[in-house]
C-alpha cells in the first residue's frame, strides 16, 4: 500500500555523495517546505546532492523518519552551487609563416554559470625555469548540463568563496563521467604559481 493517495504525486529524485549515486527514486516534493517524502528509509545526509525538476540542491540536513514507513529530506532553498565561473575553449593561435608573426590563441566561450570550486590537494612546489611555482588541483562540480568539457579547456571562476581564486585561468586536466552523476565534475590545475 502506498503512503501516497496517487502515483501522480510521485517523481523522480537522484541523492549523490561524492559523486556516487546514493539514491535514484521516486518520490513527493513540496516545494512551499523544500521537502521529499520518499516510501523507503534513506541514508541521505547532509551535503549530499538531490538532483530533481532538473535542479541541483543540497541536503540541509540528514533524512528523518516519516509516519514510520518513510523518510522526509529537506532540501536547501538556493542552488548547491555557490560558486559561479565560465569554461572557455583556447582555439586557434601558433605561427603565422606569411607574417612571421606568432598569432595567439583566442578563448572560445563554451559556458558560464554556478559552480563549486573545491580544493583536492594543498598544491606541489616545482621549479620551472629557474622560478619556483605552485601547481594546485582543484575540483570543480557544474549543472550536469554542462557536457561539453574537453582536456585543456580554460575555465575562470569569476565569483568564489575564495577570492583568490576569481580570474585565475585553471587548466582541465581531467573529467569525470557517469549516467548518474547529479553535477558534471572535473578537475582543473592551477600553476600560476
Amino acid at each position: 500500500m502506498s503512503l501516497f493517495a496517487t502515483d501522480s504525486w510521485l517523481e523522480p529524485v537522484t541523492f549523490t555523495r561524492n559523486g556516487a549515486v546514493v539514491l535514484h527514486g521516486v518520490g513527493a516534493y513540496a516545494p512551499d517546505t523544500r521537502s521529499w517524502y520518499l516510501e523507503a528509509d534513506v541514508d541521505v545526509c547532509a551535503g549530499d546532492l538531490a538532483l530533481f525538476r532538473g535542479v541541483t540542491r543540497r541536503v540541509a540536513e540528514p533524512a528523518q523518519r516519516w509516519l514510520g514507513a518513510g523518510s522526509v529530506v529537506i532540501v536547501a532553498a538556493d542552488d548547491a552551487f555557490a560558486d559561479r565561473g565560465a569554461l572557455l575553449r583556447p582555439t586557434g593561435g601558433g605561427f603565422d609563416r606569411t607574417t612571421r608573426t606568432y598569432v595567439p590563441a583566442v578563448d572560445a566561450p563554451v559556458w558560464d554559470g554556478p559552480c563549486t570550486i573545491t580544493s583536492v590537494d594543498q598544491g606541489a612546489e616545482t621549479e620551472v625555469a629557474e622560478q619556483g611555482i605552485t601547481i594546485q588541483v582543484l575540483e570543480v562540480e557544474t549543472p550536469v548540463a554542462l557536457a561539453d568539457v574537453r582536456p585543456d579547456d580554460v575555465f575562470v571562476p569569476s565569483a568564489s568563496a575564495d577570492p583568490r581564486l576569481v580570474g585565475r585561468r585553471l587548466v582541465v586536466t581531467r573529467i569525470q563521467a557517469g549516467s548518474t552523476a547529479a553535477a558534471r565534475t572535473f578537475r582543473v590545475i592551477d600553476n600560476q604559481g
